[in-house]
């Protein structure tokens, strides 16, 4: 199914069960003065003056965008486990996007993302804001095929200006696509626990999906820089689809969702 997706606020970085943040919260405009604001999607130049409402609009449609991505429909269904490894199921979380929709390779083992800009912002209510930093994240999704139930995660943030302090942090979940229903966490067969914590990238996340998480699993993995201001902004990729078929080679589905 389309993944839905919306803006929502957390109140810690790496709280595990937390759905993931677009960019910090909009705060009031102060009546003069400087002030620091985040931007996350777009990649912005330095030394370009924008205005506050022009950024976000920037933002949204960078949102927007992700979320109207036209995507193969999904021929293969998603039956509910069933038997021993049946666990109750628990709705995934909102927020994350296949970004842009980024590019599977031909043989159906590895995943890229395209780049999602998180943009830090020194604003003046007379005369503007200039982007002062930039990190470039992107999410690689690599299945080892066989009939592993694995995948390798390899979040980079790259950064390309800027020198205010920063530090990041970083949520990890695992879903299952259910057809015409609301997509579900992965549970039982072996599948690991969501996780979150601290983040010194490259981001490198080596989980199992579980064997009860047939048929169409896709993990997602939030990456947030918090600057030494207190502003904040996250990333929240959703990765292609893998086709967990109980016979055959496992590999990344034809389809991205």
């Amino acid at each position: 199914m389309r993944f839905r997706a919306r803006t929502v606020t957390v109140m810690a970085a790496a709280a595990v069960g937390s759905a993931a943040v677009i960019s910090a919260p909009a705060q009031a405009v102060p009546v003069g003065g400087d002030y620091y604001m985040t931007v996350s999607g777009p990649l912005l130049e330095p030394n370009v003056v924008h205005s506050d409402s022009a950024l976000r609009k920037m933002e949204a449609d960078a949102m927007a965008a992700a979320q109207n991505a036209p995507t193969p429909v999904a021929s293969e269904s998603a039956p509910v486990p069933s038997g021993p490894d049946a666990v109750a199921a628990t709705d995934t979380p909102n927020g994350f996007v296949l970004w842009n929709p980024g590019v599977r390779d031909s043989r159906g083992y590895t995943y890229n993302s395209s780049n999602w800009g998180l943009n830090h912002q020194r604003c003046n209510t007379t005369t503007g804001c200039v982007t002062i930093d930039r990190w470039t994240a992107k999410l690689e999704e690599y299945v080892y095929g066989g009939t592993s139930r694995r995948w390798l995660l390899t979040g980079t943030m790259t950064k390309d200006f800027g020198t205010t302090g920063v530090s990041f942090s970083y949520s990890y979940y695992c879903g299952r696509n259910v057809t015409l229903g609301n997509d579900q966490l992965c549970a039982g067969g072996g599948a690991d626990h969501s996780a979150s914590g601290g983040l010194n990238p490259p981001l490198s996340l080596n989980k199992s999906f579980g064997s009860a998480s047939s048929n169409r699993v896709f993990p997602m993995v939030s990456m947030t820089a918090l600057w030494s201001t207190g502003k904040r902004a996250t990333v929240a990729f959703r990765g292609w689809d893998v086709c967990n078929n109980n016979s055959g080679t496992i590999k990344l589905c034809t389809s991205a969702k």
